[in-house]
């Protein structure tokens, strides 16, 4: 069955009743079409309001303080900006990761993105540049971070950016390297802010290692994601690996000395 967003799914309610399609939507669970359906769209409205939530979003209502159709709104207007359908799994994976890491999703500390133009594919769970800070400064065993660069450059930027991350319960402190060469994309801010795009890659990929953070991308992972072919092109097999190299490589021919 095709997917469907919370905002499709209240525009059609309100076009089948003759309501605007502005109305607010309400409501985050699919309503089952039966014989007795509700006449009126006021009446299903009220049979959403008094309808059981999900402890996930009743937790996250609670931390937003605020009314139930603005949430939704927030919601489907910022965690799933862009987005063009997702599911209540799709939301539980948002609200269990919000909730895990201390993030917001009103705010787009944390949000989705819909990684293909197929509609169908796994959405990726992003944190943004605030929520990646936020995430490193709660965390209770962080203790300070230090940048350095290299001297060398490449098209003016640093070769280099190295990030260390300092643990209270660590001795030796961690250190990773993001090269320019190798972490460049072709987001633009690459080309407006190379040097902060470099430094955040750097941070970003220490914090993981140090903190043992998994399955969560950053924003510019996630356009490079939306940029690739579905078919993975790591994995060639033995006569395409061959082939390109061979294509990349040119094989000088054995010269032999007269004797």
């Amino acid at each position: 069955m095709k997917k469907r967003s919370v905002t499709t799914k209240f525009v059609s309610i309100a076009a089948e009743q003759n309501v605007s399609p502005n109305q607010e939507p309400i409501n985050l669970q699919e309503q089952s079409q039966t014989n007795n359906a509700p006449n009126s769209l006021a009446t299903q409205l009220h049979l959403a309001e008094t309808q059981a939530l999900s402890p996930l979003v009743e937790r996250a209502l609670k931390r937003s303080s605020l009314p139930y159709d603005s949430f939704v709104r927030l919601i489907t207007q910022g965690a799933f900006k862009g987005v063009t359908a997702w599911t209540s799994l799709d939301l539980d994976r948002l609200l269990m990761a919000a909730e895990r890491y201390g993030l917001d999703p009103l705010s787009r500390e944390i949000f989705m993105m819909q990684p293909y133009s197929d509609p169908t594919a796994a959405l990726l769970l992003v944190i943004g540049v605030d929520g990646w800070m936020r995430l490193i400064n709660a965390h209770e065993q962080f203790e300070g971070v230090e940048f350095a660069e290299a001297t060398e450059l490449e098209h003016g930027v640093p070769s280099w950016i190295e990030c260390t991350i300092y643990r209270r319960d660590r001795r030796v402190p961690l250190k990773l390297r993001e090269y320019y060469c190798e972490a460049r994309g072709e987001h633009i801010l690459w080309v407006t802010h190379p040097r902060r795009m470099l430094r955040h890659k750097s941070l970003v990929q220490c914090a993981r290692l140090a903190f043992g953070l998994t399955g969560l991308y950053d924003a510019e992972e996630a356009h490079r994601a939306r940029q690739h072919k579905t078919e993975d092109e790591r994995f060639l097999g033995a006569d395409k690996l061959a082939q390109k190299l061979s294509t990349q490589t040119q094989i000088k021919p054995a010269t032999t000395q007269a004797s």
